[in-house]
């Protein structure tokens, strides 16, 4: 397939050759007729036979395979040149869909790493915000849990029927960091649905000033053709 284009340029210079070939015998001709004609007129006796039948028929017999050729291998020029045509609408169709699917991958590639940055930026909300909550919880637990005078042991897990003043503080922690983190998701979902927003609006911005430029131009030409 890559030998196509030589070939059709050696097809076409042949050609061309062959049309050259024809233009200078019907030249050859001509002037061969003019020749015999000054010739005769000089002489004023008639040219040798054999001159004659050159002319008439060497020369016309040549000229008419020429021809011949000629017109067999005109059509075979244009199917080459269709053929390569062809070739290269093929070839920008496969770069177009090359290019496409290119773009799509690429498209993909960016909605993967937004989605993975978004899912990070939650993760970092949520972790800090629970942090953050769970540390409120510990400090102000000793404010809300009743402590015991004096401090006891802490005991097994359902040996006694009231817990201990820790694990209070602790579960109280846990409460506090659970609120924070939920918190934080629903933090981070607002500002990331907040700066999505403000994208498309500065998208549609932008894209804006082009579609007006193109009705101010419009608006002159119709109104030269009204006037």
């Amino acid at each position: 397939m890559g030998e196509i284009p030589k070939k059709s340029f050696d097809y076409a210079r042949c050609l061309q050759d062959l049309q050259t070939h024809h233009t200078a015998i019907t030249t050859n001709i001509t002037n061969y007729r003019i020749c015999l004609e000054n010739i005769q007129t000089i002489g004023r006796v008639n040219s040798p036979q054999s001159w004659q039948d050159f002319i008439n028929k060497d020369c016309k017999k040549w000229q008419e395979q020429i021809q011949t050729d000629i017109n067999y291998l005109t059509p075979g020029q244009e199917l080459f040149g269709q053929f390569v045509d062809t070739i290269r609408g093929i070839v920008e169709t496969e770069q177009a869909e090359s290019d496409r699917a290119t773009q799509e991958i690429l498209r993909q590639k960016e909605e993967a790493d937004k989605r993975r940055n978004e899912n990070l930026q939650t993760a970092i909300a949520i972790l800090g915000f629970g942090l953050g909550a769970a540390q409120i919880g510990v400090s102000t637990a000793p404010y809300i849990i009743p402590q015991q005078q004096p401090p006891t042991p802490i005991q097994l897990p359902f040996t006694t029927s009231q817990p201990h003043p820790f694990v209070l503080s602790v579960v109280l922690s846990l409460l506090f960091g659970v609120a924070g983190a939920f918190f934080g998701w629903g933090v981070s979902h607002l500002f990331q649905a907040i700066a999505t927003r403000r994208f498309k609006a500065i998208q549609a911005s932008s894209n804006q000033p082009a579609i007006s430029t193109g009705s101010q131009q419009s608006l002159p030409q119709g109104g030269k053709q009204d006037t």
